[in-house]
């Protein structure tokens, strides 16, 4: 059930709600690596965090973007930040490990995001 706030009359998530939601979540993604729709969840949740180097252009260049993708349109004080684009990793890039890992999620987050049809390869940018 969604609440109103008195005050500037938006809608006010319930703890049911995010309950409900985690639940559906951790139903899907425990199907295994055989589902292929469930790896995508996987792979799109796990790519809206951002780098853990607090890197912004990466952050704008990817996860913004992939936030945007998936319809995430404002921010909120201390959320995220969503930039309207094709999430795509820039090329020369660092190669650190941790690099390397944050990178792993995106790439694989933008080939979900074509799978589910929220971006298509005619879509990418050069």
């Amino acid at each position: 059930m969604m609440r109103v706030s008195a005050a500037k009359k938006t809608k006010v998530t319930t703890k049911g709600e995010v309950r409900k939601l985690l639940t559906q979540i951790v139903k899907i993604s425990s199907r295994g690596n055989h589902d292929h729709y469930a790896r995508a969840l996987w792979h799109v949740l796990t790519a809206l965090r951002g780098p853990d180097s607090n890197d912004e252009f990466l952050k704008r260049e990817t996860t913004a973007k992939i936030r945007y993708a998936i319809g995430i349109r404002l921010g909120f004080a201390c959320g995220p930040i969503v930039v309207e684009g094709i999430p795509k990793l820039p090329r020369g890039l660092p190669t650190t490990p941790e690099d390397n890992h944050f990178q792993d999620h995106v790439a694989f987050a933008i080939e979900a995001l074509e799978k589910l049809g929220y971006i298509h390869d005619d879509e990418e940018q050069s």
